[in-house]
């Protein structure tokens, strides 16, 4: 299946803030303090979010804010399943350490004895551990979309090409750190080649079912219905305009999940 992969500036997230501090006392006041910080997206004419605070375990604040859909004036609750980005990130090294602990492979190989399709990673030796980390130095494979396409809507097949085709890196391979969504492009294909499965299943399987994370996944599919989903939309002078969560590359992005 071809999928498009698409840029847009979206509003509709899930936030969670969690208290760790030692010793740390829920103020009275908490609930009325958070209610004045997310009112302004508290709107029945604009896309919201969710919140919840967790102080030792214990859910001291849980509430939603403005819409999921703007179009048939559903409100966000706080079961709301929502697109959260590059927070997929955690899930895939998740993946990958769960395979590296049944022994698959180790996170200092070199990534090129699993994927030898992508020469950036045999030419410079890069280990699994340095794109885990983001010390790599490859490039961006979504910016080198943008600036090789002029555009905001690309193939996963045309970016995969793109990221096979790279040669040049940022930096030496352990020398500098750089963000990029390529790493965990090809930590995504790590995960399907050495467990047989898709990101997607494999993550299914080891990590949401065993944990009752029943309104989690990684979105492989497009055309997939979701329950209770959450719109994103694009603000612009003459009010908001229905825009595309990005449907990110499963592995950088594409985990869709609730607060609880």
């Amino acid at each position: 299946m071809r999928r498009l992969v698409r840029f847009a500036s979206w509003l509709g997230l899930t936030l969670a803030a969690v208290a760790v501090q030692a010793g740390y006392r829920v103020p009275q006041d908490l609930g009325p303090k958070l209610d004045e910080v997310f009112k302004p997206w508290d709107k029945k004419d604009a896309p919201g979010g969710a919140v919840f605070v967790s102080v030792h375990g214990k859910i001291v604040y849980e509430k939603a804010f403005g819409m999921a859909n703007l179009e048939l004036d559903v409100p966000n609750t706080t079961s709301t399943v929502f697109d959260v980005g590059s927070v997929s990130k955690q899930f895939t090294a998740t993946c990958v350490m769960l395979l590296a602990e049944q022994g698959k492979f180790s996170i200092d190989d070199e990534a090129s004895k699993y994927l030898p399709e992508y020469p950036v990673l045999s030419d410079n030796k890069i280990t699994i551990r340095q794109l885990l980390d983001h010390t790599s130095g490859v490039r961006d494979i979504l910016s080198l979309m943008v600036f090789k396409t002029k555009g905001i809507a690309f193939s996963n097949e045309d970016a995969d090409k793109t990221l096979r085709a790279q040669r040049s890196l940022n930096f030496k391979p352990g020398t500098n750190w750089s963000y990029s969504n390529s790493n965990y492009y090809l930590l995504m294909k790590l995960v399907e080649k050495e467990s047989g499965k898709s990101l997607a299943e494999f993550a299914k399987e080891a990590i949401f079912d065993p944990l009752g994370m029943n309104h989690t996944l990684f979105l492989d599919d497009p055309a997939k219905l979701i329950h209770d989903r959450a719109f994103g939309y694009v603000p612009t002078p003459k009010g908001y305009r229905a825009g595309l969560s990005m449907i990110a590359i499963d592995g950088p992005g594409g985990l869709w999940t609730t607060l609880d």
